[in-house]
């Protein structure tokens, strides 16, 4: 992903905003050897940063090969006019078993929520999301401050000074 910002290394910046488990049931008699779909993880908060770090961790029965902990689905909240109560995907990222992932949200909405869904053969999973709460140094005051300077010399140039 080009473009993160050296910012985000600063751990001291990352707060844990929300975790969940989900573990399937089996199945009734005769079926108990095998397992309901876990259900989605649907946030319940509404998230505003640009960045979020997703953790997984899940114990991989033995003999599978399981990979794939869902997609990360990221939605825009419309509160008012037409389209009020609904909600509009604007983002889908694969999550990965037992890692961590960075996913840096679109800027187009000020305020998210999140899933986690689509792995349902899973028979157990933990979710952890940091948010990044730090600031970030955009370059545009050195940017601005450069020109400033650019502009000073160009103007004792023409003047002579």
């Amino acid at each position: 992903m080009a473009g993160i910002p050296t910012e985000l290394q600063d751990a001291s910046k990352w707060l844990m905003a929300w975790s969940d488990t989900a573990v399937a049931e089996p199945q009734p008699e005769p079926f108990q050897e095998q397992f309901k779909p876990i259900r989605a993880f649907e946030c319940p908060i509404t998230l505003t940063s640009r960045y979020l770090v997703i953790k997984t961790i899940s114990l991989i029965p033995e003999g599978r090969r399981w990979k794939f902990a869902g997609n990360l689905k990221v939605y825009q909240n419309y509160p008012v006019g037409t389209i009020a109560g609904s909600k509009t995907e604007i983002g889908r990222y694969p999550i990965f078993l037992n890692a961590n992932k960075i996913v840096q949200i679109p800027d187009i909405a000020p305020q998210y929520t999140i899933e986690l869904s689509d792995a349902y053969w899973l028979r157990n999973l933990y979710l952890e999301v940091y948010e990044y709460t730090g600031a970030f140094n955009s370059g545009n005051d050195e940017l601005l401050e450069s020109v400033s300077d650019d502009l000073t010399e160009i103007k004792s140039v023409l003047l002579g000074e």
